[in-house]
């Protein structure tokens, strides 16, 4: 079972989302494969930060119920660390989205340069897409963003039949403030 855990017919507890999101207060789940399960305990009981989009997939994906994986995305949004009351600012407020969504971008050195994302909202779920979309694009080049096929995670997650239409709106106005930043510093990159 791709994604599941082999012979596990029950839903997850709210403490095993809890783990996956990375809470720290609650030993390692004797129910993850063993390769996960190592990962977790040499991490201290923590997913890796950032948090890696193959993990989150992963860990989503082992939930059949809607309601675990709400619970997953909120916790997942809980674990994000918030923007100071300084980056919430009209410039950093990303439009077309319902709940306020600020995002802020730098640069990290390198090369290729990479493009690192901090970002907030005042809505649980939103922070949790939020959390998603940190970990498919933040510390990745200009060229690896624009590449991401986001939309195929949206599909693979079954983003698009339990998400209100205008969360959805926000989730790809998200997704195209991001791609606009990758967008813009290639084409400063380039006239350079």
């Amino acid at each position: 079972m791709h994604g599941r855990l082999a012979g596990r017919d029950s839903h997850p507890s709210p403490a095993f989302v809890r783990r996956a999101a990375g809470a720290t207060d609650c030993p390692v789940s004797p129910d993850l494969d063993e390769p996960r399960a190592r990962r977790l305990r040499l991490e201290g009981g923590r997913t890796p930060n950032p948090m890696d989009i193959d993990e989150i997939t992963e860990t989503f994906e082992f939930f059949d119920d809607w309601e675990d994986r709400y619970r997953y995305l909120i916790e997942l949004g809980r674990d994000l660390e918030g923007l100071d009351d300084s980056d919430k600012t009209e410039e950093n407020r990303v439009q077309g989205c319902v709940s306020n969504v600020w995002l802020v971008t730098s640069e990290e050195s390198g090369d290729p340069v990479r493009l690192a994302f901090r970002a907030d909202s005042d809505a649980h779920i939103v922070r949790g897409l939020v959390a998603v979309l940190l970990a498919a694009y933040s510390g990745r080049s200009p060229e690896q963003i624009l590449a991401t096929d986001i939309r195929s995670l949206f599909e693979r997650l079954d983003l698009a039949s339990h998400l209100s239409p205008s969360r959805s709106n926000g989730f790809f106005a998200m997704v195209e403030r991001i791609k606009g930043t990758a967008r813009g510093w290639t084409q400063s990159a380039s006239a350079a």
